[in-house]
């Protein structure tokens, strides 16, 4: 299974048999993009610019690890730690 949390606290999933591989990744990557606010704040559609969005995004995600500890301090997600 591959997961992640969104910022509006939604958890799309995949669930899958065998071992991770690119086409899985890549499938579950292709839904969430299509689904998400990222596409809209992206500089353009082009492949290269919605790649250094998403880079940037994820820098500033990886120097906030306060942020990422709020996640799991969601009361729903309370029970599970």
């Amino acid at each position: 299974m591959i997961s992640t949390l969104t910022n509006r606290g939604k958890v799309p999933w995949k669930a899958f048999a065998g071992a991770m591989n690119a086409d899985i990744l890549i499938d579950f990557m292709k839904r969430l993009v299509k689904k998400a606010i990222i596409t809209a704040q992206a500089p353009s559609r082009a492949k290269g610019d919605l790649k250094k969005a998403t880079v940037s995004h994820l820098r500033r995600l990886l120097n906030s690890p306060q942020r990422i500890m709020r996640y799991f301090q969601h009361p729903k997600l309370h029970d599970a730690a």
